[in-house]
């Protein structure tokens, strides 16, 4: 199992924590800057480092309001960038720099307040859920045969997949695992489940992993991505979101 650094996981927690919880545009630089914002409001921005990651949130008077009233709930920790934030026009800028997992806890709780999460449940039928041996979500793949996705939701997430990933054959199909063809599909290149006496990664104890790609490659970016094509292109994909399988994250 590959080792990662505190930064790479923390990048990887926080793009759980903000895509998973929030529906939220993502403006970058393409460098090391990202805005996300809900309409013209910028709920959070991240600016990246080599060994921090800055959180910067601008609260306005009805959040710091908000904080004073749960100041008695929240951590040690929130108060002291509360109380050192940087005083604005109408409010607080307060920056957060992200080195470890308990403060990167500490943003959550802060963003939170900035904004409650607004994430929706995804607007297709469920039903009982179908899991490849890597663990993700067969059943609302695009590819697979015997999903439930229909034709207009299937075009659709078709559509939000080419914006963010670029054109492909979205229309090629998996008849699923230990099925003709099965060996070539991307998700289920893993050997750590293999050489664990596993027969699936559902198995695993550490399931999700960083390791399994339902974790693993989602970290901060810093380019341009709507909410939709994070809710339709990107989460379906991703351990814990809509049903997926995972521990609580």
């Amino acid at each position: 199992m590959k080792e990662y650094s505190t930064m790479e996981i923390i990048s990887m927690e926080a793009m759980l924590f903000i895509r998973g919880r929030y529906e939220l545009d993502e403006a970058g630089n393409d460098k090391d800057e990202v805005s996300y914002k809900h309409g013209n409001e910028t709920v959070l921005t991240i600016k990246g480092y080599d060994n921090r990651s800055d959180f910067i949130i601008d609260y306005g008077k009805n959040e710091c309001s908000k904080f004073q009233a749960q100041r008695g709930e929240l951590p040690q920790k929130c108060i002291e960038y509360f109380e050192n934030g940087e005083a604005t026009s109408d409010g607080k800028r307060i920056i957060i720099s992200v080195t470890d997992l308990e403060t990167l806890e500490a943003a959550k709780k802060l963003v939170m307040i900035k904004k409650e999460p607004n994430r929706r449940p995804l607007p297709l039928p469920l039903g009982a859920a179908v899991y490849a041996r890597c663990g993700m979500r067969c059943d609302m793949c695009v590819y697979y045969l015997h999903g439930k996705i229909n034709e207009e939701e299937h075009d659709k997430i078709c559509r939000h997949l080419e914006s963010h990933f670029g054109e492909d054959n979205y229309k090629s199909s998996c008849a699923g695992c230990d099925k003709e063809k099965a060996e070539d599909c991307g998700w289920g290149k893993l050997t750590c489940q293999t050489s664990k006496g596993l027969g699936s990664c559902l198995e695993c104890p550490d399931f999700p992993c960083y390791d399994c790609g339902l974790l693993g490659t989602w970290g901060i970016g810093f380019g341009n991505c709507s909410a939709d094509d994070i809710t339709w292109g990107i989460l379906p994909y991703i351990g814990g979101q809509y049903g997926n399988y995972t521990k609580n994250k």
